[in-house]
């Protein structure tokens, strides 16, 4: 099993099943220290504040697959954005925290 945390553009699931259409979601949150949602700008760093998202299992693609998918939805790109950062982060759902890959 493989956990996202999407946030902004990616909490649309018309996206999601672009990747996949084997996938579990759920509202999650996470903490970061900024977010500007105007100029698409995440910052993990000190996580004073709190993000709300959703967290997505999929269950039947490689982490690469998924990937080289989200490369593919314009939709979704930052822009003036040249790299991305992939990182793992703590998610807390109503019930649990799991571990999960956000890109910024």
């Amino acid at each position: 099993m493989i956990y996202f945390f999407f946030y902004n553009h990616l909490m649309d699931e018309d996206l999601i099943r672009k990747l996949s259409n084997d996938y579990f979601i759920q509202n999650g949150t996470v903490h970061v220290e900024t977010f500007d949602k105007a100029k698409d700008k995440l910052f993990i760093g000190n996580r004073s504040l709190l993000l709300h998202g959703k967290l997505v299992a999929f269950s039947s693609i490689p982490l690469y697959s998924i990937l080289e998918k989200l490369s593919l939805i314009s939709d979704i790109k930052y822009k003036n954005r040249s790299g991305y950062i992939l990182e793992e982060i703590n998610v807390h759902t109503q019930k649990e925290m799991i571990r999960a890959y956000i890109i910024y």
